[in-house]
């Protein structure tokens, strides 16, 4: 696979992640509030319930942040393109 052929991958697998994660992003606030809810009315004594809802937080973090990563190295790559293929071009997106 060329260099020019793993940009353009890195680059649809960006433009799908961030398609997936605005699709997501409504579920994760539902689920970040009820793991919130959760904690705020578990009893002081449910060790165990109040663990849970912290590593529930934790896991959607990480997934946040996966997707996150795939966004910004799709971004990357669009802009390694575009420096490779046209230089003028993207003299212009740098200097504003």
């Amino acid at each position: 696979m060329t260099n020019e052929a793993k940009l353009r991958d890195q680059m649809d697998r960006g433009e799908r992640a961030e398609f997936v994660l605005k699709q997501l992003e409504e579920a994760f606030k539902a689920l970040e509030q009820q793991c919130f809810d959760a904690f705020r009315h578990s009893d002081m004594h449910d060790d165990l319930g109040r663990r849970a809802a912290r590593y529930y937080l934790r896991v959607m973090d990480d997934v946040r942040s996966r997707f996150e990563h795939f966004v910004l190295t799709g971004k990357n790559a669009q802009k390694e393109l575009v420096r490779m293929k046209d230089p003028s071009r993207w003299r212009k997106i740098v200097n504003g």
